[in-house]
Order: C-alpha cells, then sequence, then structure tokens
C-alpha cells in the first residue's frame, strides 16, 4: 500500500510538473511566430518525452523493490542459506583468482617473479609457491630435503677419495725413502769392507787386479 502510494505521488508529480511546461510553453510560444514557435513547442515536446519516460521507468522500478525487499523480509530455509553461502564463496574465490591472474605492467611487475627474464638472472621461487595446499607443499619439502642429503652424501664420498688418495701418496713416499735408505746403507757397507780389504790384503787387490787385467787381453784377443 505504501509503494502504491509513492508511486501515485510521483505520477502526480510528473502531471504537475509536465502542466507546468506545458504553460510555460504556452507563454513563451503567445509572442511568436514562425520558426520560433516551432522550436518552443519542439522543446515541449521532448521535455514531455522525457518526462513520460521517467515516469514509466519509475514505475518499472517500483515492483522489483518491493519484490527485493519482500525477499530479504522473508525467512530462508537453511538449505537456501546454506547454497547462497555457498554461491557467495565460490564467487568470491573465482574473483581472487582472476585477480591473482590478473598480469600487472611490466613496469610495475616485480623483477625477480617476471617470468620473461633474462637468462643471466637467476631462478627464484614463484610467489604463489607459498599458497600451495598442504600435500604439495609437503612433496615440495620431500624433494628439497632429497636432493640435500644427495648432495652431502655426493661431498662424503669426494672427501673419502681424497683422504684415500693422500693416504696412498704418502705410503708411496714414506716407501721410496725407505728403499732409498736401505741402498744407501747398502752402498756404504761396500765401500767400507772395500777400504778394509785394502788396508789388510793389498797384496791379494794387486793380484785381482793383474788377473782381471789379463783377462781382459785374452778377452780382446779373442775378439779380434
Amino acid at each position: 500500500a505504501a509503494a502504491a502510494a509513492a508511486a501515485a505521488a510521483a505520477a502526480a508529480a510528473a502531471a504537475a510538473a509536465a502542466a507546468a511546461a506545458a504553460a510555460a510553453a504556452a507563454a513563451a510560444a503567445d509572442g511568436l511566430e514562425g520558426e520560433d514557435e516551432e522550436a518552443v513547442l519542439s522543446d515541449f515536446r521532448e521535455s514531455v518525452g522525457r518526462l513520460e519516460l521517467e515516469e514509466i521507468c519509475e514505475d518499472s522500478e517500483v515492483p522489483e523493490r518491493e519484490q527485493r525487499e519482500e525477499k530479504r523480509q522473508q525467512p530462508q530455509s537453511p538449505k537456501k542459506s546454506r547454497e547462497a553461502a555457498v554461491q557467495q564463496r565460490r564467487s568470491a574465490c573465482k574473483q581472487q583468482q582472476q585477480h591473482d591472474e590478473v598480469r600487472p605492467h611490466k613496469h610495475q611487475r616485480h623483477p625477480r617473479f617476471d617470468p620473461h627474464r633474462s637468462p643471466a638472472e637467476p631462478a627464484l621461487p614463484h610467489p604463489l609457491q607459498r599458497k600451495l595446499p598442504y600435500f604439495k607443499r609437503r612433496v615440495v619439502l620431500q624433494q628439497q630435503q632429497q636432493q640435500q642429503q644427495q648432495q652431502q652424501q655426493q661431498h662424503r664420498h669426494e672427501r673419502m677419495k681424497q683422504q684415500q688418495q693422500q693416504q696412498q701418496q704418502q705410503q708411496q713416499q714414506h716407501r721410496h725413502e725407505r728403499m732409498k735408505q736401505h741402498q744407501q746403507q747398502q752402498q756404504q757397507q761396500q765401500h767400507q769392507q772395500q777400504q778394509q780389504q785394502h788396508r789388510h790384503h793389498p797384496d791379494q787387490q794387486h793380484e785381482q787386479q793383474q788377473q782381471q787385467q789379463q783377462q781382459q787381453q785374452q778377452q780382446q784377443g779373442l775378439t779380434s
């Protein structure tokens, strides 16, 4: 009833405005003739047409508003309220996805999240990586842990190799040094024995030298 009264009041106001416009047009056209009178009348027709259109639009908007108010005032069932809440959440999620998918301007984009970066720049994680679900984040963490373990094993293996090589080199050096020392000791012992023989038996050495010379001469004669 209140809406009908408001519509009637609006119609009355529109009619009064149309009447006032008609009176003003008639008063303006009294002292005019020809083209001026036609111009005033055309302006009057346009103003009356606009008023009629506004009145029609207002009349059509009134029932729509009444229906919306009635729907708001009516108590909704739990199922409908749940469906409405789900629809609201879905629309909010869609809006958020659309907002995330919107690509900013290249001057506003952060360089480390730019997929069209130059190859010289380092590859950095995507900003949406922290928004992954729990199971996806768990998979990513497991992959990172496996990579770390593999790297640690490689470093440990390399260290073991280096230690083995160093030990082998040290053992070879010690063996070589011992061989040298043993050879030097043998040479010293032989030299000492020769000196002792030369001191105690000079005649025997002289005879041995003569025998060696004779053997060499005989061999030379046979070869010639």
